[in-house]
């Protein structure tokens, strides 16, 4: 003989079923908390604002924005922010770039992050980025490339023997 009520467990199982979706759904429509943005503006030297920006966020290269251009939902925190442009004038092609910076960003809080742009400055080596590949010859007359020890922990020891 079977025991209990048929119908009041069916009726358990839908509430428990509507229970589990109700956390399901649409994204919230109110602004993530742990995000701001940050606002790219670029300088040419002493002249006017770059038409565009090349922008690099950490790793993720955003690509071509107009000038003024603003990131959203940065999650909060230190992060690090490259940023060069192309002119062409005439026959000339000028690249102009700026050293890396740190950006700090608070939630909910919009950071301006402003560069002056030169057309003389080097490519690297900036702190936190790799440095520049380059040969050199070893004690026994071995060439050796910094590109060889990619992914390790480098220390280079430079000393005079006279």
């Amino acid at each position: 003989m079977r025991s209990g009520f048929p119908g009041l467990t069916l009726v358990a199982g839908m509430l428990l079923t509507a229970a589990l979706l109700a956390g399901c759904g649409d994204k919230p429509t109110e602004p993530d908390i742990w995000t701001g943005s940050i606002e790219v503006r670029g300088q040419l030297g002493a002249g006017g604002p770059a038409d565009s920006l090349h922008i690099i966020l950490d790793d993720d290269t955003l690509g071509y924005r107009p000038y003024a251009y603003v990131i959203d939902e940065v999650v909060a925190g230190k992060h690090r922010l490259l940023v060069h442009t192309v002119t062409c004038l005439q026959q000339d092609t000028l690249v102009w770039f700026s050293p890396p910076q740190d950006v700090w960003v608070e939630p909910l809080q919009k950071r301006l992050a402003e560069f002056t742009l030169q057309t003389n400055l080097p490519a690297s080596p900036y702190p936190g980025f790799p440095a520049p590949d380059f040969t050199l010859a070893d004690l026994d007359s071995n060439e050796l490339t910094l590109d060889s020890f990619s992914g390790e922990v480098t220390l280079l020891y430079f000393f005079s023997l006279g």
